[in-house]
């Protein structure tokens, strides 16, 4: 028998059946029976005694990625709601329709902007002088959903005035520049960093504009 399972997986949704022919099939979620808009959702699929190219799987959600060599699909749904997912196996008598599979498809979130490990609140003027960028996270997720900004402003106000104001973009994901280090290097207890008007990306498509972070240094 031909058992796959999606190594990153952490909850996984298994069901076995069983082809007309009386060959045993294995299907696998990486997250029960949901998933999420715009990213690919992994999908295990085995037949006993077949290989991994007899299986086929349609859905009327999104698409299907083909199978990367090892016997995982992908699946990337382009809109919230129901999904079903078809499965097909090609056995010595032919293509066989084996089952259907409804899953529940729900909005990728939106990132968690965060610098110094901080989206608000306080923090250490030494630890924010060796900061080197902001970050994006999709908090809680064990299926890879990769985020990254790509424009942010950085201001830094000092007893209540805007002190020094940077603008980084970048379509490959932001970092700051050498102005902006050598000026975090003066960062001083009281100071507080504002990057704002940030623009991020996530997922294999999603695109916007995130909250912004707002840090009091002492």
């Amino acid at each position: 028998m031909i058992l796959l399972r999606f190594l990153g997986s952490v909850i996984a949704f298994l069901f076995v059946g069983f082809l007309a022919i009386g060959q045993r099939t294995v299907f696998e979620f990486s997250k029960m029976n949901v998933a999420y808009t715009f990213i690919s959702n992994p999908i295990a699929y085995g037949v006993e005694g077949g290989s991994f190219d007899s299986v086929t799987i349609t859905t009327d959600n999104g698409k299907i990625d083909s199978q990367d060599g090892d016997g995982v699909f992908y699946f990337i749904p382009d809109h919230p709601g129901n999904a079903n997912l078809k499965i097909w196996v090609r056995t010595i008598n032919g293509i066989k329709f084996t089952e259907t599979k409804r899953l529940r498809v729900y909005p990728l979130p939106l990132p968690t902007t965060k610098l110094a490990g901080r989206h608000t609140g306080e923090l250490e003027a030494a630890i924010m002088r060796i900061q080197i960028a902001p970050s994006a996270y999709l908090e809680g997720f064990d299926i890879e959903a990769p985020a990254r900004l790509v424009k942010y402003n950085v201001v830094v106000i000092r007893n209540n005035q805007a002190v020094f104001v940077r603008t980084h973009e970048d379509s490959k994901g932001c970092r700051f520049d050498n102005e902006t280090r050598t000026f975090f290097s003066t960062l001083q207890p009281g100071d507080k960093v504002w990057i704002n008007d940030i623009h991020g990306r996530w997922g294999d498509s999603q695109s916007g504009l995130l909250d912004d972070i707002f840090i009091k240094l002492f």
